[in-house]
Parts: C-alpha cells; structure tokens; sequence
C-alpha cells in the first residue's frame, strides 16, 4: 500500500496496511486485535495488543491518523495483490503547432502520431476506481480529434485531473471542458515576447499564451505557469516575476533543462553551472518569500522528486516512476516516466496491461537505467543531464548486468 501524507508518499507492509484500512473502516480495536491473534503465531492476546497500540501510536506521530470525534473514511485507490499505479501521464499526441527548442520530445507540426481513443476509453474504464490520478500531456494535447471527450471521461471517473498545454487553444467556446481539470499548466517562457516567441519558433505565440491565460482567469481556474531557467533569464527573474503577478498568474514552477531530444544541442548556451543553479535555489526561496501574498512561487524543495517516496525498498526509484506513476505514449505503450526512451523501456501496452499490474518490475527498470547509462557514456553523454533521480539509479551499488 501507498500512504499519501502531504504530498509524500510511504510504501507499507500488508499488515501495516490493513491496520489502516481497519481504521479507515471505522473497525473496533477489540475486533483488530482479534483479526490478528487469527493470522500470527503469537496467541498472547495482551502482547498484540500492546503492539497494536504501539503501532497505533506511532503512526498517530507521524500524522498517518488524526485523533477525532467525528469520523471519515477515506478513498482507497489500489487493488489488493496488485501494482497499479496512483498516477498515470497520457501523452495524447506527438504532434504541436510549436517546435520548442529545448523540448525533449521533439514534438512538432510536422509529427502526427496520436493516441487511438477507442482503446484509450477501454483502458481507462478498466482502471477507473483504482488509479487515483490522470494527467493529460502531448505534444499539444488540445489538438487530439477527442480531447473534449477524453477530458470529461477523466473528470468523470478520477480523483484528480491536471493538463499540460500551451494555452493556445483555450478560448471562451470551450472554458466548460477546461473546467473539467482540477489544474492547468501553462508554459510561458518570458515576459519578453521576442524572446517567448523564439523558443517556441512560433510568431505570436506569446499573445496566444497570454489569451488563454486571461480566459482561465476570467473563470477563477485553478492553474500555473512553467518555466526552464536558464543563463539569459537569472538577470530577468524579477521582472517576470513581477509581470507574472500584473497578470493575475497565482502559481510559478521553475524547472531545468533536460538534455534529451532537442534539448540536447542548446544546453551549452542554457546549462547553468553548479554555483548557479545553487544561487538560483536559494533565490526561489528568496523570491517565494517575498512574494507569498501576491503569487506562489514553488522551491525546487516543494517539488524535488527525491521527497516525494519515502520509506521504500531501495530498488524502486524515489520518485515512484514505474510503481507509483506510468506514462502512456502516444503509441499506447506504457513506460515508467515521460524521460525514457521507448525503445528500452515500454513495459507493456494498453491491450496488455493486466500483464504489467501483476508483479513489481522495479529491478527491471533499474537494470535497463543501468544499460541505458552504459550506452549514453559510450557517446559522451550521461543520465546525469537528463534527470538526477536517474541518474542516481546507476550510482547503487546493485550487478545487473
């Protein structure tokens, strides 16, 4: 089982998470204790008690139970004996209208591979009521023949939606469908237009962002702007900080570079050095400070993936991809992160999921990282440049070769 605490995520034993289904349940102690004293070799009914008490307390600590007097029980995502995942990434399609000069995927106008919504539709009926998140990406997701529909089916039957877009394609004729996402991220690379509009390679890209953006606005949606740090932008962060705020933008997230596809050829002139991407952390921090009345500015703390899976075995990765979170190509194959590449690591696909869910392929994953870091060295390349939860997959200690 998977315990969710504030955005952080523990991987618990089975009898760990049946106590807490137990209590969820709204079961009496005496009824626990008993439940126990059925399955174990130690039949003193005051020693499980005691240790039932012990473990109620402890995770009364760490705040996985709040003490009240009225009770809630809680949704439980998942099925028993299974691997599904909390979250799952749908990558609708390759294809965008931009050709973004850092984007990892290469996705462009000229692309035109898109996700078959039928088989889409028959997968997500099979996992609905048991993965609690979607996330809706591309290329340019909005461009997908069935996106209205696909939006609404996800809305429908999953706890949490969110959408990464360009905004583009958000107008006043379709503000009900972006309703449907619990949040929307935007990316908006300068406050500069010249300077947006050369990224993307698309003239008035900027002004397009920006209507979108006011059109969410308008409705109160809940949604962000991203945005890739780089040399030619330390000197600017206040400024399109300040911009972002004169436009009503309430969230900011701040990523890195990610030396894959297109990325791969502009990192010397975007790369910043270690000092640098020290000082700039300690300037988000800075800067989400003094800003936290007028805009939330996210720390690379907030979102650092190394946070988010606590307690685990030591062969899964600690951001949870392959466990915790799929990612579904356009192609319908199912790999573990958006990062790797499909060649060497599609796991299964949408016809034959069930084949996936039934055992833990964690030490797979990190054996084909293992290759993969191998074959990038052999070119002067490294997953170091790539992602750092990667990367660190290859520093253990492990021989899978």
């Amino acid at each position: 089982m998977i315990l969710d605490l504030h955005n952080h995520y523990y991987l618990l034993n089975q009898y760990q998470a049946k106590i807490l289904a137990m209590i969820n349940n709204n079961l009496p102690f005496n009824s626990m204790v008993n439940y126990f004293k059925n399955i174990v070799i130690e039949d003193d009914i005051q020693a499980i008690t005691t240790i039932l008490s012990s473990f109620i307390k402890d995770m009364i600590e760490k705040e996985w139970l709040v003490k009240s007097s009225i009770f809630t029980s809680k949704k439980i995502f998942g099925k028993k004996g299974l691997y599904f995942p909390r979250k799952i990434v749908i990558e609708l399609t390759n294809k965008c209208h931009l050709q973004c000069v850092h984007c990892f995927k290469e996705c462009s106008p000229k692309l035109s591979s898109s996700i078959d919504s039928d088989q889409l539709f028959k997968f997500l009926n099979s996992i609905k009521g048991i993965v609690s998140e979607i996330q809706i990406t591309g290329g340019e997701p909005m461009i997908h023949p069935q996106f209205n529909a696909i939006s609404e089916f996800v809305n429908t039957n999953f706890d949490y939606t969110s959408i990464t877009t360009t905004g583009h394609f958000i107008n006043t004729n379709n503000l009900s469908v972006m309703s449907y996402f619990d949040h929307i991220q935007i990316s908006l690379y300068d406050y500069d237009p010249a300077i947006h509009d050369t990224i993307t390679k698309k003239k008035g890209a900027f002004l397009r962002t920006l209507a979108g953006i006011q059109c969410l606005t308008d409705i109160n949606a809940s949604f962000s702007v991203s945005n890739i740090v780089r040399h030619q932008f330390l000197n600017r962060f206040d400024q399109y900080i300040q911009f972002l705020i004169q436009h009503h933008i309430p969230e900011l997230s701040m990523g890195l570079l990610s030396q894959l596809g297109r990325g791969i050829p502009i990192h010397k002139k975007w790369l910043l050095s270690e000092n640098e991407l020290a000082n700039f952390q300690t300037l988000l921090h800075i800067k989400s400070n003094e800003y936290v009345n007028q805009i939330k500015i996210h720390t690379w703390d907030d979102s650092a993936c190394s946070s988010f899976f606590k307690n685990i075995d030591g062969q899964t990765l600690s951001c949870g991809a392959g466990l915790l979170e799929w990612t579904i190509t356009e192609q319908a194959t199912i790999k573990p992160c958006s990062f790797f590449p499909d060649s060497l690591f599609s796991m299964s696909d949408l016809t034959h999921f069930e084949d996936l869910i039934s055992k833990k392929h964690t030490q797979c994953i990190k054996m084909r990282i293992k290759h993969w870091e191998r074959a990038l060295n052999k070119i002067g390349h490294s997953t170091s440049a790539i992602c750092q939860e990667i990367y660190q997959a290859t520093q253990k200690e492990e021989d899978y070769a």
